[in-house]
C-alpha cells in the first residue's frame, strides 16, 4: 500500500512538471511571437527580450519533452549549453532598453566566449564521439571533469553578468538623475528588478545544483525543478505585465551624455562645490525663470532642453544644479511640480479636477512617480494633502 501511495505521489509530481512546464513553454513561444511582430521604434530591445525569453524556455523545454521523447544527445546537450546565453541576452537588452542609440556592433561578439568556450570543452569527448559513447558520457555526466568545469564556468558568467548588469544600472541611473525629469526613471526601476529576479533565479539555480547531489530522492529534486518552473512563470508574467502596462517608458537615454562627476573633472580649472556670489546669482536667475516661464509643466523636460530655453551650455548647467546645488536636476525640476501640485490641491476652484488629472498637469506622466516625490516633499500622500487643506 506504501508503495502504491509513493507511486502516485511521484507520478503526481511529474505531472505537475510537464503541465507547469508546458505552460511556460506555450506562453514563451506566444510572448516571442508578440515582439517579434509587434510595430516598434525600438525592435532591437524586442528582439533581444524575445531571444532571452526563447533561450530560456528552450533550457527548461527538458523537463516536458524528456518524459516523451528521445532527442539526439548531442542536440540535447546543446539545448543545455546555450543556458549559458542568459546573462548576456538580459545585459544587452538592459543596455538596449536604456540608451536610444545603442546598436549592435562586431565587438559584442565577445559575449559569445563563455558559450564558444564550453563548447570547445566537450568538443574531444563528446560532440565528436559516437552516440553510443555520447550515452556512456551522459550516463555519469558529473564524474567527467568537462562537466564539472562547465558548471563553474556557467556559475562564474552569470554572477559577472548580473554585477555588470548592476553597474550598468547605477552608471545609467546618475546620468538620468542629472538630465531628465519624466519616467525614464522607471525603466531604470524595472530593469533593476528584472535583474533582481535573475539574481533570485540564479540563486535557486544554484541552491537546485547542491540539492542535485545532496538531496534525498529523485521525487524532492523533481519538487525543486517544479519551483524553479514556477518561479521562471512568475518572471515572464511580470515582464508581460510591464510590457502591457508601460510600453510608453521605453524611450532610452541619451549614451552620449556624462555624470557630472565627469564634467567636473574635465574642467580646466578645479571647480568648487560651493555657491560662490556668481553661482548664487545664477540660481536665483533660473529659480525666478522657473517661477514665471513653467517650464516644469512639460512632461519630457530635460537637462539640455532647460539650458536652451535659460541661454546656458547644458554642461554648465549641469554643473551648477547636480554639483553647486546640490542637488539632482530630477528632483531639482521634481520639487516645482509638486509646489504647483499643492497649488492646485488647495484651490477650491480645482476641487472637482481628480488627483490624476492635476498629476499631468504639472508635468508628471506617472502615478507611482507622482505619489512618491509628493510623499518626499510633504510627509503625506496627495490625497492626504488634499483632505487636510480642504
Amino acid at each position: 500500500m506504501a508503495d502504491i501511495t509513493e507511486s502516485k505521489c511521484r507520478m503526481d509530481i511529474v505531472t505537475l512538471l510537464n503541465g507547469s512546464t508546458l505552460v511556460l513553454i506555450i506562453m514563451a513561444l506566444l510572448m516571442v511571437g508578440f515582439l517579434l511582430t509587434v510595430p516598434s521604434t525600438r525592435p532591437l530591445g524586442n528582439r533581444l527580450l524575445a531571444a532571452l525569453i526563447f533561450v530560456t524556455a528552450l533550457t527548461i523545454s527538458v523537463f516536458f519533452y524528456g518524459y516523451f521523447i528521445q532527442i539526439p544527445y548531442a542536440l540535447d546537450k546543446l539545448r543545455d549549453d546555450i543556458g549559458i546565453l542568459v546573462g548576456p541576452l538580459l545585459y544587452l537588452y538592459v543596455l538596449a532598453s536604456i540608451y536610444q542609440d545603442f546598436r549592435l556592433r562586431p565587438v559584442h561578439l565577445w559575449h559569445l566566449a563563455p558559450l564558444l568556450v564550453t563548447l570547445l570543452l566537450f568538443l574531444p569527448n563528446f560532440y565528436l564521439v559516437s552516440s553510443a559513447e555520447q550515452n556512456t558520457f551522459l550516463s555519469d555526466y558529473y564524474t567527467h571533469w568537462e562537466a564539472r568545469a562547465a558548471i563553474v564556468l556557467g556559475y562564474l558568467q552569470a554572477i559577472f553578468y548580473i554585477l555588470l548588469t548592476f553597474w550598468t544600472l547605477g552608471k545609467a541611473k546618475k546620468v538620468l538623475l542629472e538630465n531628465y525629469s519624466d519616467s525614464r526613471l522607471l525603466v531604470y526601476r524595472w530593469l533593476y528588478q528584472l535583474n533582481s529576479l535573475n539574481l533570485l533565479l540564479f540563486s535557486f539555480s544554484l541552491f537546485k545544483q547542491v540539492y542535485r547531489h545532496t538531496g534525498p530522492s529523485a521525487d524532492a529534486f523533481n519538487l525543486v525543478r517544479v519551483i524553479m518552473v514556477l518561479l521562471l512563470l512568475f518572471f515572464f508574467l511580470y515582464i508581460i505585465r510591464k510590457a502591457l502596462y508601460y510600453p510608453q517608458l521605453f524611450r532610452g537615454i541619451n549614451s552620449e551624455l556624462r555624470a557630472v562627476s565627469a564634467l567636473v573633472t574635465e574642467q580646466a580649472a578645479p571647480v568648487a562645490a560651493e555657491l560662490d556670489a556668481e553661482d548664487q546669482q545664477k540660481i536665483d536667475q533660473l529659480r525666478a525663470f522657473m517661477e514665471s516661464e513653467k517650464p516644469y509643466l512639460d512632461s519630457s523636460l530635460t537637462l539640455q532642453k532647460l539650458a536652451r530655453h535659460c541661454g546656458m551650455a547644458a554642461n554648465e548647467l549641469s554643473i551648477l544644479i547636480n554639483h553647486k546645488a546640490g542637488q539632482h536636476f530630477f528632483d531639482f525640476v521634481n520639487e516645482y511640480r509638486i509646489r504647483e501640485a499643492q497649488a492646485q490641491l488647495r484651490d477650491p476652484d480645482q476641487k472637482q479636477r481628480t488627483i490624476l488629472e492635476i498629476l499631468y498637469a504639472v508635468g508628471f506622466n506617472s502615478k507611482s512617480s507622482f505619489n512618491t516625490a509628493f510623499k518626499k516633499y510633504s510627509g503625506m500622500t496627495p490625497s492626504a494633502y488634499r483632505k487636510s487643506r480642504s
